[in-house]
């Protein structure tokens, strides 16, 4: 498999889990721009936003192995996904592998969180701060941007280090 790849397969096992790309969300109009007049007409499709999509709280998310490249699908090489955040725009589609987000989303998709938090003892959530979650082995798995046991050490928002 080529390392240039990697992300690709990743993508396609997040859909396999029930994953849907960043950028259909139903709040992606707060955080991008779809430039419908660069996408192949083919391809218009991939870029439909969803309607009431499950977040499970978690923020839109840029660096998302999910989330389609700035140019994915472009008939002219120009931007067909623009993000409002300037900052974030480098991180479109980068997709080295899975996001804090990414994994983030996977546990509480399938209530492995939940489940850490009960075989951890865990009561009113757990310890995890500012955004962190708890794993298997009762551990903070902490964003970016927060350091500490417990995550709670807050340096700059999850959002911002994100990009």
């Amino acid at each position: 498999l080529c390392a240039e790849r990697t992300g690709i397969v990743v993508h396609e096992i997040g859909h396999a889990m029930g994953f849907h790309h960043e950028q259909a969300r139903s709040d992606r109009d707060d955080y991008v721009i779809i430039n419908w007049q660069n996408i192949k007409p083919s391809m218009e499709s991939n870029f439909e936003r969803e309607k009431n999509t499950l977040t499970y709280n978690i923020p839109y998310d840029y660096t998302s192995v999910m989330h389609y490249g700035s140019k994915s699908f472009s008939k002219n090489g120009n931007f067909t996904v623009i993000a409002k955040k300037p900052v974030a725009q480098l991180a479109i589609g980068s997709r080295d592998g899975l996001s804090f987000a990414d994994m983030k989303l996977a546990n509480l998709m399938y209530n492995c969180t939940t489940r850490w938090l009960d075989a951890c003892g865990f009561t009113n959530g757990g310890p995890c701060q500012n955004g962190g979650y708890t794993s298997a082995n009762c551990l903070c798995v902490c964003p970016s941007g927060t350091s500490g046991v417990n995550c709670e050490t807050f340096f700059s928002p999850y959002t911002d280090a994100a990009v």
